[in-house]
């Protein structure tokens, strides 16, 4: 998946902070690494979800877990660049799950 393809969708995700994720996404590495590493769970999420086989269910709940980890993890990231500019501001519930839900 390109960076434009991976930073267009982690922006629509987390959408409320659309600048300063794209400025993050832009100059920090790691975070591209993390965002890319939350699609793809995203995306592997989705596959277990429509699989039929015994362990799916399985899967699909440590799958659901690490989304939400990843989530959690870019959250404290762009908070972290918030709170030097004083911006800091929590998600809301739930954000960061509409990815392959």
């Amino acid at each position: 998946m390109s960076h434009s393809t991976v930073l267009d969708k982690i922006k629509r995700e987390f959408g409320s902070r659309e600048r300063l994720i794209e400025r993050v996404f832009t100059n920090c590495p790691s975070f591209r690494a993390l965002c890319g590493d939350y699609l793809a769970c995203s995306r592997a999420l989705a596959g277990s979800r429509k699989s039929a086989s015994p362990e799916a269910c399985l899967r699909e709940a440590e799958y659901a877990e690490l989304l939400q980890e990843l989530a959690e993890e870019i959250e404290t990231r762009v908070c972290a660049v918030e709170s030097v500019q004083g911006l800091c501001r929590r998600l809301p519930p739930g954000a960061g799950q509409g990815l392959g839900g």
